[in-house]
């Protein structure tokens, strides 16, 4: 009985003393992987892993080390495994991405994803999902849209976009307008000019007005295009045509 008693004794007095080697060899681990003797690390850290005594709060110590001196290596092989022995005591567990570098957390997250199994939501269960109902776009809007870029984006809410837009297609629309009256006058000044008039000169200007507005009209018409283009990536507009015994008509419709 005193013999029994005796070695619980010295049992009890033996914890601490280990528990303090084993932090000093922690400590000394953090020394090794600051000063970058990552090899040394993961030798060191194999070592205290298989200590009897080590808690799991120090084994993941102890991993993180080793996960960064394996990472700094570069032999990601090593790092994956790392990972999985984390994961296999600790599935839900994450690196802190203030004590972590952003490259081995993201590295981390990878893993995980591919390996751990993620509980399905009870959302995704349950839930049966409704098909999506379609609203009617006015072919008024549509047309508008058309004629004046940018003015379907400022009445389906998006302000600042519609404004940008119907300000660069007020642009192309002005000048559109006025090479058409230009061009107008200048071909009737080219064509009632005297015999003393210089028609090279005439011909000249009219034909530079008639070039500037096709230009207009084809910027008009590729940037109303555009416009389009970017509007449907926020509304897909598709034609319906309806039929009856007494009329036949035609709306748009989109869906977010």
């Amino acid at each position: 009985m005193k013999n029994q008693l005796l070695v619980l004794i010295l049992f009890c007095i033996g914890i601490p003393a280990f528990a303090q080697d084993l932090n000093k060899e922690i400590n000394s681990l953090e020394k090794d992987f600051k000063t970058f003797k990552y090899k040394k690390v993961m030798q060191k850290g194999r070592f205290l892993l298989a200590d009897a005594y080590a808690s799991k709060a120090d084994s993941l110590i102890i991993f993180q080390y080793m996960l960064s001196s394996a990472y700094a290596l570069n032999d990601t092989a090593q790092a994956k495994t790392i990972i999985l022995e984390i994961l296999k005591d600790q599935p839900d567990f994450s690196l802190n991405p203030k004590e972590t570098s952003p490259k081995i957390v993201e590295f981390f997250n990878i893993i995980k994803r591919k390996h751990v199994k993620q509980p399905t939501p009870l959302s995704a269960i349950s839930v049966v999902q409704k098909p999506q109902t379609r609203e009617t776009l006015h072919p008024a809007l549509l047309a508008g849209s058309i004629l004046i870029p940018g003015s379907a984006h400022y009445f389906r809410g998006y302000r600042t976009k519609g404004l940008i837009y119907s300000g660069i297609s007020a642009v192309f629309i002005s000048s559109a307008v006025y090479f058409t009256f230009k061009t107008s006058a200048d071909r009737e000044s080219y064509l009632s000019a005297s015999n003393n008039a210089d028609y090279n000169k005439l011909y000249n200007t009219y034909n530079s007005s008639f070039k500037k507005r096709n230009l207009s009209f084809i910027g008009w018409g590729l940037w109303s295009l555009y416009c389009l283009y970017d509007f449907q990536k926020s509304y897909v507009i598709q034609p319906i045509f309806n039929t009856n015994n007494k009329a036949i008509g035609l709306h748009f419709q989109y869906h977010w």
